[in-house]
């Protein structure tokens, strides 16, 4: 069951335009590809109008996990962006019930937030449970972990700062993973090449699902490394690792 298929079975419901204004940002799609700097850029400055740390997650459907992570790290910000406005009104509802100030929500494909993330201005980036797309037409034009994506968040991360990744699809994981392995500029911040299972405090609708099935998510963190100048996955000279 794919995650789209998961979200069919949210019921619709909008939240108050108040909270809406105060929670989700739309970065519709025509216009951040025509004009990025019209849109508030990926910094805590940016979003929060202040200077405390800044966490992401890439694809938070529900926000379950992000508003958890917000709740229990008030010092902290979190960003959290997916496609499926859905999904994010229930993030936004979650949000106000537990009376978060240091959590926001993004409309968005990832693939065009790229122009605005802003270097190392990110401490934590969390991809959980992407979306494999099993069709091979679709399945390197959609998939957000690639080449492309690892050139970004080395961007955009701090030094030190960390790439968590989860998934339930074994193939794909393994394929990530490979990937990871063979970029330099991340060591992983774990002994094991890999983790079995993924038992956070709270756990996403698409988490459950799934393992309501006996799936058993993997997931690896990465860190990224100090640098002075080198060469990327997508050849660009962006560091070297020291």
């Amino acid at each position: 069951m794919s995650r789209r298929k998961v979200m069919r079975f949210l019921k619709t419901r909008l939240p108050d335009p108040q909270v809406v204004q105060k929670y989700l940002l739309n970065y519709a799609a025509r216009e951040l590809y025509l004009n990025p700097g019209q849109f508030p850029i990926i910094c805590s400055a940016s979003l929060f109008a202040n200077e405390r740390p800044l966490a992401l997650e890439v694809g938070c459907g529900c926000g379950e996990y992000l508003c958890s992570l917000a709740k229990n790290n008030p010092t902290t910000n979190f960003v959290g962006i997916d496609k499926s406005p859905k999904s994010l009104y229930q993030g936004v509802f979650i949000a106000e019930a537990y009376g978060l100030q240091n959590v926001k929500f993004i409309e968005v494909d990832m693939h065009l937030l790229y122009p605005l993330l802003v270097p190392s201005a990110l401490q934590t980036v969390y991809l959980h449970f992407p979306e494999p797309y099993y069709k091979p037409q679709i399945r390197a034009r959609r998939r957000i972990f690639s080449p492309r994506f690892l050139d970004a968040m080395y961007q955009a991360l701090q030094p030190g700062g960390l790439l968590s990744v989860v998934s339930d699809h074994e193939e794909f994981f393994m394929e990530m993973l490979e990937l990871a392995e063979h970029d330099g500029r991340f060591a992983k911040a774990h002994a094991e090449r890999y983790i079995e299972g993924f038992d956070p405090g709270v756990k996403s609708r698409f988490q459950m699902t799934w393992e309501g099935y006996g799936v058993v998510p993997r997931r690896f963190t990465l860190r990224k490394e100090t640098v002075g100048e080198t060469t990327s996955l997508t050849g660009a000279k962006i560091g070297e690792i020291v």
